[in-house]
């Protein structure tokens, strides 16, 4: 999957779409489990990160780019 895009990929994704369901729900179960065992509440981290993924990537800076946090900073 890592080097397909599009369409390659869109296609792959339908016709493997079990086993990529199965390989989602193998991350799903050790990332609950690593934070059950680490007391992680998860969705609170969660809630975190995105406040700031927003901070460092604001959309109007952000959105179509792929640059780093530190060079769209740069450009105040």
């Amino acid at each position: 999957m890592q080097w397909k895009n599009g369409a390659e990929l869109t296609a792959y994704i339908a016709e493997q779409q079990y086993k990529v369901g199965e390989e989602l729900s193998d991350i799903l179960y050790w990332t609950l489990l690593i934070a059950h065992d680490l007391e992680i509440n998860l969705a609170n981290a969660f809630m975190a990160k995105l406040a700031a993924n927003e901070a460092k990537y604001p959309a109007d800076k952000a959105r179509n780019s792929n640059k780093k946090y530190t060079d769209l900073q740069s450009e105040d």
